[in-house]
């Protein structure tokens, strides 16, 4: 079975024994890409598919009487994209800026490449228009900026909420103004010095943050006291995680907000509050959260005692590292400040 030779229009003008059209012309007709084949050495037309009359408008007469940069808004960028595919004998594809025969601009991916048949040097070339993938990709890579300018307004608007919330219990307990901030800055530090990540370390922040909120349910008389508190007024305050948990599990933080707030004072051997939970049942940002709200509020300032120091602090939770702190983050937060420089913003600190 031999294919139906070319009409005498679609050869005129090739070399007879080169065939091309009848090379060409079964193969070409029938892909959705526009094809061109060309004189390598001139840059003429030789053939045009039916798809690239389409694509840009021209007849096989006007194809012929025009080189094939004259499709080119970058004509000599085109040039070095055939002389490249010619040096190389493979394919080359870039993207370049055509126009259409009516003046419109147009966004082609071009494939190029060189064959040498009977002796002529030919420029085999498809053309597929990518203006509206462009058009798409422009408007999907808009549409992502203005997503992750709306995360991370909501973000910004998230931490500024959190933030007015917990100015509440310092409003109740001016005594620790800046602990829960202070608390906020030192868990999410030891996070990202663990290796946790970017999100833990945001969701460490903001559980630091409101780790104290149930102390809106303990009378102010009783946080502010200065003296040894009885044993009913330590019942009071030690209910705080959980009230506080009631307040935030309702919220449906992407992090473990709640029960890091639920747990920031449990400790690994069971002697903490308010569940005397031990070990691996302690989730991991209430062990950085624990270690981070000891060493603030012992080098700050209490109604009951004057501040014992960033050193103290610092000493106390590596006395009892893998006995109530969790030794990993008891290590972190030791190599924050004797290392890498760490400091609290106390009030009145240099």
């Amino acid at each position: 079975m031999h294919a139906t030779p070319p009409t005498a229009e679609a050869c005129t003008g090739v070399d007879a024994e080169l065939s091309l059209g009848e090379l060409a012309l079964p193969l070409f007709d029938s892909v959705s890409d526009a094809i061109l084949i060309c004189d390598a050495t001139t840059m003429h037309v030789l053939f045009a598919n039916p798809a690239a009359i389409t694509l840009y408008g021209y007849s096989i007469a006007e194809f012929r009487a025009m080189p094939v940069t004259g499709l080119s808004l970058e004509p000599e960028k085109t040039i070095n994209h055939i002389r490249t595919a010619e040096r190389d004998g493979k394919t080359t594809r870039e993207v370049r800026r055509h126009r259409h025969k009516n003046g419109d601009a147009l966004l082609i991916e071009v494939s190029a490449t060189t064959v040498v048949w009977n002796g002529q040097r030919l420029l085999l070339a498809a053309f597929r228009d990518v203006s509206e993938r462009q058009r798409f990709e422009e408007a999907l890579r808009k549409g992502e900026a203005q997503s992750r300018q709306y995360a991370q307004q909501l973000e910004q608007a998230l931490m500024e909420t959190v933030t007015s919330i917990s100015m509440m219990v310092e409003l109740r307990d001016p005594y620790t103004h800046g602990h829960e901030s202070r608390v906020a800055s030192l868990a999410a530090a030891i996070a990202l010095d663990l290796g946790m990540g970017d999100n833990i370390a945001k969701g460490l922040r903001i559980a630091g943050v409101l780790h104290d909120i149930g102390k809106v349910g303990v009378p102010s008389e009783i946080l502010n006291y200065p003296g040894r508190l009885s044993p009913i007024q330590i019942l009071l305050v030690q209910e705080h995680p959980r009230k506080g948990y009631d307040v935030l599990r309702g919220v449906h933080f992407p992090w473990p907000v709640a029960n890091a707030v639920l747990q920031h004072h449990e400790r690994l051997d069971g002697s903490g509050y308010p569940d005397g939970l031990r070990g691996d049942a302690i989730c991991m940002e209430a062990r950085v959260l624990a270690v981070a709200d000891v060493v603030e509020a012992m080098a700050s300032h209490r109604p009951y005692r004057p501040a014992l120091g960033i050193e103290k602090a610092l000493a106390e939770i590596e006395t009892h590292a893998g006995v109530l702190f969790d030794p990993a983050v008891v290590a972190s937060c030791l190599r924050l400040f004797r290392e890498k420089g760490y400091k609290l913003s106390l009030p009145g600190a240099d």
